[in-house]
């Protein structure tokens, strides 16, 4: 970026979008008055990054220019890049003479260092102490030097004069590339093998031995169904820990939103799909295996800023979250999704930083070109910004059912509104098969989709089989060779429709063959995996616990000289020497005993060190399991569920259905609870039978008090016909669906308000808040454990807040009731508590659910006056001579 006297920011954009935008600023010098250019050298890790530190003022996009000229009083979410940066050209030169590992690593840790800001978090930091409610949200990034937050207009034009500060653009929703449901299955295939695959030459690839062996795909979608049988055993969580296989917003482990069409399984199916024992071949590299990520909702209401997508990209440069490590970073990057052409900032956007970012690193990243046409000017954002031919790589759709490979109506077309007199303005740059493609859906079946959605995924399959074969070349150079290679479709060379034409995998391959001599298939001589694991389990109630893993040569030759770790939480806590040689299809057992569990959630990692032997699978080396352990309660025990998520919670969810389950979300009407427990009834289709588990950790019952589970909920009934219900259960074994039914309600008799409206219900007050109370006395000496089990009629929502067991000592208070030696009366519209048959001059105490005293005083006339308590669940203590302090709950 520069600063010229007489140029536009838009004039400015274009230019440094054509090819060689340091000729055409030459140029520009002669014809313009402009002022010098600044250069700063920066010193990271290795050689000198050079970074323009233009004294060019800071900007607006024209689109939130717009917001703040309405002078709205609502708070607006907006990016901001600051002038200081990576220079991403020079980075690559001070690194170009290393070996790959080499570069890559100082690639990496130079993008994503700390950078020293901090004049303007300073700065950011005053404005928030004078102004708290309105700048808020804040986040900093390291890929990319920049900020995200929501402020004002007052604010942001304060925060635009910040010398540091390049520009500021609104932080846009994003949303999903709509796909189209086939419904006819007589497209699926040509001669039992996917169109799609033929058509772009794949098993050319796999008579070669390429198919994707040890690669990592990665997508950015609705998440996965991560138990579809052509993906449950190539998710890499399963061999490493979930918070570097994972990056999830929606859900904690893989899950894919999308109920409907399960887009995001369907996009990593086309990618490495194969079911191993049907052996059905949805995927291009079947081999290889996935990590993803979920930002893509299916709600207008839950859709995400681009902001949210920024943490994705800078998670996938770095799972493992150590920078010393490269081998984590994925292959490829898939990406189905767009923002609204109206919202888009201008053909400089910050997005353009991220992916270069990535690219450099080696990570190639695809997008769908949209699914707007056939019109002209139609192609998808960001699919449609240039930084050169290959950077945004952008995907149109084609039908590969038909041998003529025409174009499908609703791929969009270009030319790209960015650089208007430049040829690379042409977009998208290739197309692949993207109509009636058939790949894996939801519950462990197959759907056919059309959509570039369903076309993106075929080219990043192809980069994966590119990279297996060609581990040498850089990203670009992968998809450079699909570019020049595609088989030119529609007009004459490229095209505004086809873009560079349909890929052919083989061609590419021989098209770097000229440039790099191909690695060899790796071969089975060497592969030692630990195929078994003993004792694995989603969650346990016992500190100490037992695991057996029995590891088995899977390759041709003898093995022996290994090392076998257990790492808890990233801790090492055993190691096992193997001194046995282990031959080919035979196995040994080995036994980690009394491995100590933290509280909550734990990652167990089991790992062989191969010794360096350049094996088959690289990944089925390690075994990862992820367990939360329930640590026991303490009574009083009261949860308010203010957390963020269930995991953080000494609680466990089982969702064994997969669908919609017990969640945490914002609601009002409690004092002090911003947070309740909610089960979304709502959102589920009904199914029969459709149960949702909440299990507690043990509590150990006093023999000798009196003890009560108490709650508050809040429900609406949608339909009298449908009955949502909510059981308690209370069992002395750590496992769902057993013990005693403590609790059973639903339907009308359970709901807790008079509206009935056709909406999803939120508590608005403490008039929809009722509540609960449950005796546990009879558990009086036992170790418990305690489960909320909600049953779905397809209704509406419950909530459930103030989860508390509290106890007192034994005592006859219910005999006393019964033979009305006592009676009192809480009158809430007169603000007193009468009491019968009580002596004045008795002591009361009013306790809340954290056991704190709020009234204490005597009975005088029989009454207490409780004008000053709010709405909720009480104990009562009584000193007289009956009762003699017991408690008593109102």
């Amino acid at each position: 970026m520069f600063y010229t006297k007489n140029l536009s920011n838009n004039s400015i954009i274009n230019l440094l979008s054509t090819k060689n935008p340091l000729i055409s600023l030459c140029h520009l010098f002669k014809n313009q008055q402009y002022t010098a250019i600044m250069q700063k050298y920066i010193l990271f890790g290795f050689g000198i990054i050079f970074s323009l530190n233009l004294s060019a003022q800071a900007y607006f996009s024209d689109y939130l220019e717009n917001i703040i000229n309405k002078k709205s009083s609502e708070l607006i979410p907006v990016i901001i890049k600051l002038k200081k940066q990576t220079n991403i050209k020079d980075l690559q030169k001070s690194t170009r003479n290393l070996d790959k590992t080499a570069k890559r690593k100082i690639i990496v840790q130079t993008l994503l260092r700390s950078h020293n800001n901090k004049d303007f978090d300073a700065f950011l930091d005053k404005l928030r102490k004078k102004n708290p409610s309105v700048l808020k949200d804040i986040h900093s990034y390291h890929l990319v030097n920049a900020y995200s937050l929501k402020t004002n207009s007052n604010l942001l034009k304060q925060i635009v004069e910040n010398p540091a500060v390049e520009f500021i653009q609104y932080d846009y929703p994003v949303f999903g590339e709509k796909t189209k449901e086939t419904k006819s299955n007589t497209r699926n295939s040509r001669a039992g093998i996917e169109s799609g695959v033929l058509a772009i030459h794949v098993r050319e690839l796999w008579a070669l031995g390429y198919t994707g062996k040890n690669r990592i795909a990665m997508n950015i979608d609705t998440g996965v169904e991560k138990d579809h049988p052509s993906l449950k055993n190539k998710f890499l969580g399963n061999y490493l820990p979930l918070s570097q296989t994972w990056y999830g917003y929606e859900h904690n482990s893989p899950y894919d939103i999308d109920r409907s069409h399960f887009h995001g399984t369907h996009t990593m199916g086309t990618m490495i799909g194969l079911d191993t024992n049907t052996k059905d071949t949805i995927g291009i590299a079947f081999n290889a295996v996935w990590i993803a990520s979920d930002p893509i909702v299916t709600r207008t209401e839950d859709v995400r800023p681009m902001s949210e997508y920024f943490k994705a990209f800078e998670w996938a440069l770095n799972p493992d979250g150590d920078t010393n490590t490269i081998k984590d970073i994925p292959d490829v990057i898939n990406n189905s999704w767009g923002v609204n052409h109206e919202m888009w900032p201008n053909c400089n956007p910050i997005e353009y930083d991220f992916i270069k970012a990535l690219e450099v690193a080696n990570c190639a990243v695809i997008f769908s070109a949209g699914n707007d046409g056939p019109e002209d000017n139609t192609i998808g954002a960001p699919a449609f910004l240039i930084e050169d031919s290959l950077s945004i790589f952008s995907v149109g759709a084609l039908d590969a059912h038909d041998n003529n490979y025409p174009i499908a109506s609703f791929s969009s077309r270009g030319p790209s509104p960015c650089a208007v007199d430049s040829p690379l303005n042409i977009k998208p740059e290739v197309s692949a098969p993207g109509v009636d493609v058939r790949s894996a859906s939801g519950h462990g079946e197959y759907m056919i989709l059309s959509g570039t959605s369903m076309a993106g995924p075929h080219v990043a399959g192809s980069i994966l089989l590119l990279r297996e074969a060609f581990p040498m070349a850089t990203s670009t150079e992968l998809k450079n060779a699909l570019y020049q290679t595609a088989t030119d479709l529609g007009d004459i060379g490229e095209d505004n429709t086809y873009g560079r034409g349909l890929i052919n995998v083989y061609a590419a391959y021989q098209f770097l063959k000229q440039t790099y001599t191909p690695a060899p298939p790796i071969s089975k001589d060497y592969d030692i995996a630990i195929d078994t694991l003993i004792g694995k389990r989603d969650y346990t109630c016992k500190q100490l616990n037992t695991y057996t893993l029995r590891i088995k040569n899977k390759g041709n030759n003898d093995i022996s000289d290994l090392k076998l770790y257990c790492i808890l939480n990233k801790d090492t806590v055993e190691t096992k020497i193997i001194n046995e040689t282990i031959n080919p299809n035979s196995y040994k057992d080995f036994t980690f005993n009394n491995i100590s569990l933290a509280p909550l959630n734990n990652s167990i990692t089991f790992h062989i060190d191969k010794n360096g032997i350049k094996e088959y699978d690289i990944y089925n080396n390690y075994r990862t399991i992820n367990i939360k352990y329930l640590k026991d309660n303490n009574i009083p025990y009261k949860e308010e569920f203010e957390q963020k998520s269930l995991s953080q919670i000494n609680m466990l969810t089982i969702n064994p259905d997969l669908e919609n389950t017990w969640e945490i979300d914002s609601t009002k009407g409690i004092e002090d609870s911003y947070q309740s427990l909610k089960m979304p009834f709502a959102y589920y289709t009904p199914k029969e039978g459709q149960k949702d588990y909440l299990l507690t950790a043990a509590f150990n019952i006093p023999s000798t008090k009196h003890t009560y589970l108490t709650m508050l909920y809040a429900y609406s009934q949608y339909f009298k016909s449908k009955k949502d219900s909510l059981f308690i259960l209370v069992s002395e074994e750590c496992n769902k669906n057993v013990g005693d039914t403590v609790f059973a309600n639903g339907g009308i008799n359970f709901t807790t308000t008079t509206e009935n409206t056709h909406t999803s219900f939120y508590p608005k007050d403490a008039s929809e808040w009722k509540s609960l109370s449950v005796d546990l006395t009879k558990y009086a000496g036992k170790r418990i454990f305690i489960q909320l089990i909600a049953k779905n009629d397809g209704s509406n929502n419950l909530f459930i807040d103030n989860f508390s067991v509290i106890n007192g000592e034994i005592n006859t208070i219910h005999s006393f009731i019964k033979q009305k030696r006592l009676k009192f009366h809480p009158n809430p519209s007169s603000k007193q508590i009468f009491f019968e048959n009580e002596e004045n001059g008795a002591i009361l105490s009013i306790y809340n659910l954290t056991g704190k005293i709020i009234l204490e005083q005597k009975i005088e006339n029989n009454t207490i006056d409780i004008s000053n308590l709010k709405k909720g669940i009480y104990f009562l203590k009584i000193k007289n001579k009956a009762l003699n302090g017991k408690l008593i709950v109102i």
